[in-house]
């Protein structure tokens, strides 16, 4: 898990949409993702 910090204690979040398709509509979030088969956590972190 990578959770991103800014240098001054502020989070970087995204709100989501209100697809009707995405769950939690309309809330805060980080970001996810996952790690591609034979991939290294660190390239997955950077994509």
């Amino acid at each position: 898990m990578v959770i991103l910090v800014a240098l001054d204690g502020r989070l970087l979040v995204h709100h989501r949409n209100d697809h009707p398709r995405i769950l939690y509509l309309g809330c805060w979030a980080g970001f996810g993702g996952a790690v591609d088969l034979g991939e290294r956590a660190e390239a997955a972190t950077q994509r």
